[in-house]
């Protein structure tokens, strides 16, 4: 199960792209609008799991509320095929936030159609969110 947090800025999606510094070598040079990982024994839940993800790959002095708005479930990539996905949503409202695993993260904030403009680099969860959550 994973956590996976498709965080805005008003009309804006946060966007990111994975170096080739991280671990799966599955996901480098894809997109994503997912900030998420694996849960830990000591997460307790699926929240904390979120809550420690946040503080782990962002960099932020404020937490959110995550609200919770679907499941995720793809079994058409060796990724997705092991995973189930809880998506949350939440809101930055103008404050900043960066992206602290810079040796396997770069992006920022973006507007929808520079989302659209990478969709198919997108990382299947990150499109099929996209495409759910944008109403295309």
């Amino acid at each position: 199960v994973i956590p996976y947090l498709v965080l805005r800025d008003g009309a804006r999606w946060f966007l990111m792209r994975r170096t080739r510094g991280g671990g799966d070598v599955r996901l480098h040079d894809r997109w994503s609008i997912g900030v998420g990982g694996h849960l830990n024994p000591g997460d307790r839940d699926v929240a904390g799991g979120l809550r420690r993800e946040w503080a782990e790959e962002l960099v932020a002095d404020f937490v959110p509320d995550f609200v919770p708005v679907g499941l995720l479930n793809d079994d058409t990539t060796p990724v997705g095929a092991v995973h189930l996905g809880i998506v949350f949503t939440a809101e930055a409202a103008g404050r900043p936030v960066a992206i602290r695993e810079t040796d396997k993260l770069v992006g920022g904030f973006a507007d929808a159609t520079e989302v659209e403009a990478v969709r198919e680099d997108l990382e299947t969860w990150s499109r099929l969110a996209f495409d759910a959550l944008a109403g295309t």
